[in-house]
């Protein structure tokens, strides 16, 4: 194992590289899209058609790319470091080798089998637990930085198998002192049966900004009915707030009908809420909209450059398109 600088904590595995192996391969344009497609079987237009954003590039093109994101993120490297302003990746960890899943082209259902690339990527990168899984993603996550700019954040969205490790490797990558968030994503109708444990209902996402001044706007979300509290000023003689009253002497109130969000969200928990709203294609591991839409507006503003390379479902391109980002997304599976 090469010499380590350990004035730092990190975690440590046998074979760990000091530095990570950058491929760079041209990039083959199979299709262009001219405009956003509309309406179709009754799902909603993906694009707005308001129009683009002040600072939107001219000639600018969302890419969604197939391939092993390894070599994806090593040829967009000379492109785009330093310009991606939001990561949010969902890397799949103890997924088992079966890749397939149905999916509707058009008027035509399709049984997607995986390829022979999907199951030697599958084999070759995390099949063997750990020890093939942390230098997958540590690699990844490497490369991501690089294409980050000084205000982006990242957000990585992991399970209980692997979520701690990866913790740890984006204090590694990122700096501890760069630590924003980990949200609890609790999606409470996740029905597991009689499991000799407690069921598994949340994920965990791990926000982490680029540079120390990153910071994420916080959202509101609506309360099930108005809350009426008493309205509180600030006395500087007493150095606190104080709740205000009236000229009679009675306590003023106001009312909300919604809050800041915290750190444990529950939104759009469930397979069945996504089915409702016709985005569920279905997909075992697609995240709602709802989900994607909070966190992209916390962290972009509209014409800035989202990347999504773990692209799967692909909620993440369609929420950026949406709100007006600009988006790079990837994957391995051709559907």
């Amino acid at each position: 194992m090469p010499e380590r600088d350990y004035d730092r904590v990190e975690l440590v595995w046998p074979g760990k590289r000091s530095e990570v192996e950058r491929v760079r391969l041209p990039f083959q344009t199979i299709e262009r899209v001219n405009d956003a497609r509309r309406s179709r079987d009754g799902q909603p237009e993906l694009a707005s058609a308001e129009p683009m954003p002040d600072g939107w590039p001219n000639e600018w093109r969302n890419r969604l790319i197939w391939g092993d994101n390894k070599y994806i993120l090593s040829s967009l490297l000379e492109e785009f470091a330093g310009k991606v302003d939001l990561v949010y990746i969902d890397p799949p960890f103890a997924t088992g080798a079966n890749f397939a899943y149905n999916v509707r082209v058009g008027e035509v259902d399709i049984t997607k089998k995986p390829s022979a690339l999907e199951e030697l990527a599958y084999r070759d990168t995390w099949a063997d637990g750990m020890d093939s899984y942390l230098p997958m993603i540590y690699d990844r996550l490497v490369l991501l930085k690089e294409m980050m700019s000084e205000k982006a954040t990242i957000w990585v969205h992991m399970d209980e198998h692997a979520g701690h490790y990866v913790r740890l490797l984006m204090d590694e990558i990122f700096g501890y002192e760069h630590f924003l968030n980990d949200i609890i994503w609790y999606y409470p109708d996740n029905f597991q049966g009689n499991v000799n444990r407690y069921a598994n209902n949340h994920n965990t996402i791990y926000v982490y900004g680029n540079e120390k001044g990153a910071k994420l706007t916080r959202q509101k979300i609506e309360l099930d009915k108005p809350r009426k509290r008493d309205k509180r000023v600030w006395d500087s003689s007493a150095g606190k707030l104080v709740s205000q009253r009236d000229s009679e002497g009675n306590l003023v109130y106001e009312e909300f009908t919604e809050r800041w969000m915290d750190d444990v969200w529950s939104i759009g928990q469930t397979a069945v809420v996504q089915s409702r709203s016709g985005e569920y294609l279905p997909y075992d591991t697609q995240k709602p909209e709802r989900l994607l839409q909070t966190l992209i507006l916390s962290a972009s503003n509209p014409g800035d450059l989202v990347l999504d390379c773990f692209s799967g479902s692909g909620t993440t391109a369609a929420v950026s398109e949406k709100l007006g980002r600009r988006w790079i997304a990837a994957d391995l599976g051709r559907y």
